[in-house]
C-alpha cells in the first residue's frame, strides 16, 4: 500500500479499495475515495477527472496526511 501513500505524498487524490492496508492509508473523502465495488470506483474517478478543485484539495490534504 505504499504507493497509495506515496501519491498522496506528491500531492495526488487517490483511489483505492476498502480492504487491507488501504483504511490505513487513505483519509476517506479527505485524501482520496475508499470504494467498495468497481461502478463506485468508476464514479469516482470520473468525479475527481471533472472537479480539478476537488482533485486539488484532495491532494494538498493527501500531501499534509503522508
Amino acid at each position: 500500500d505504499l504507493p497509495i501513500l506515496e501519491a498522496q505524498y506528491f500531492g495526488k487524490p487517490v483511489l483505492g479499495y476498502g480492504l487491507a492496508a488501504h483504511p490505513e492509508v487513505v483519509n476517506d473523502g479527505v485524501t482520496g475515495f475508499l470504494v467498495k465495488n468497481k461502478p463506485e470506483f468508476d464514479s469516482h474517478l470520473r468525479n475527481l477527472i471533472e472537479d480539478e478543485s476537488l482533485s486539488e484539495n484532495m491532494g494538498s490534504e493527501g500531501s499534509e496526511w503522508a
